[in-house]
């Protein structure tokens, strides 16, 4: 048996209440999400190599996005101050949410100890059940949570929707018009390159405004043979079982 590791469509974030202070504030999303080393996250926390670069992964159809606002200590640090809390002073006791499970705790460390020491913040770990969790998602009563979310279907907006106005996942309050714009003509352009670079802008766009900080992609792994043949790995972890065979 060989351990064999593969991406699926999933992608792991945390993500801001952006109607509350001072995350209602991009300057502060943007000194949060700057502050997170997501390349340590995934390989000495999660121990995978699937970096989330940007809210969509890779190998989408054929679609691939602009990058999220890489890990800059000394950026968010000029950020932070410019919203009124330099090298932290003054900055609210803030929650980060998540149910509970070995991997959410370590993850939630792992940015807690970051934060206090790029930007002098303490941020408080709240780990909940899943029901507890997803009733505060819903209501918007928490402010950080790490959450994740999974496409149903291999296209981009399968991930993205969540960020129209409106939408029953869109969970972090932030809501932009020009984002819908920019999402609406999507769907109603049939070229394909045309409607990737409709979609490419919209998510450039969110990314810049940071309501949430994507860390990793949720990787699949499973125990297979060698001599397994017609396997093949994609997003959506889908495999017609009458296309594999077993080599003698």
């Amino acid at each position: 048996m060989v351990l064999h590791e593969s991406q699926i469509f999933e992608v792991n974030y945390f993500q801001f209440n952006c109607t509350v202070a001072p995350l209602n504030d991009v300057r502060v999303r943007r000194a949060l999400a700057l502050a997170i080393d997501q390349a340590q996250i995934a390989r000495r926390v999660v121990q995978c190599e699937l970096v989330a670069s940007s809210f969509t992964p890779p190998g989408c159809a054929g679609y691939s996005a602009g990058r999220a606002p890489a890990f800059d200590v000394a950026e968010a640090q000029r950020l932070l101050a410019a919203a009124g809390f330099p090298e932290g002073r003054g900055f609210p006791r803030l929650e980060l949410f998540c149910t509970t499970g070995p991997t959410s705790l370590a993850v939630m460390e792992a940015a807690q100890q970051m934060w206090r020491k790029n930007l002098g913040i303490d941020i408080a770990l709240v780990q909940q059940e899943q029901k507890v969790v997803d009733d505060a998602l819903q209501g918007r009563r928490y402010q950080i949570a790490l959450n994740s979310f999974i496409g149903d279907h291999l296209d981009p907006t399968a991930l993205l929707v969540i960020f129209r106005s409106g939408d029953s996942n869109n969970l972090c309050g932030w809501a932009s018009a020009e984002y819908d714009r920019l999402f609406g003509l999507a769907e109603l352009t049939a070229d394909t390159a045309q409607r990737y670079e409709l979609i490419r802008q919209a998510e450039a766009l969110m990314l810049a405004e940071t309501p949430v900080v994507p860390l990793y992609y949720k990787p699949a792994r499973v125990l297979r043979l060698p001599a397994v043949k017609g396997w093949h790995d994609n997003l959506l972890d889908l495999h017609a079982l009458k296309f594999v065979w077993l080599e003698k």
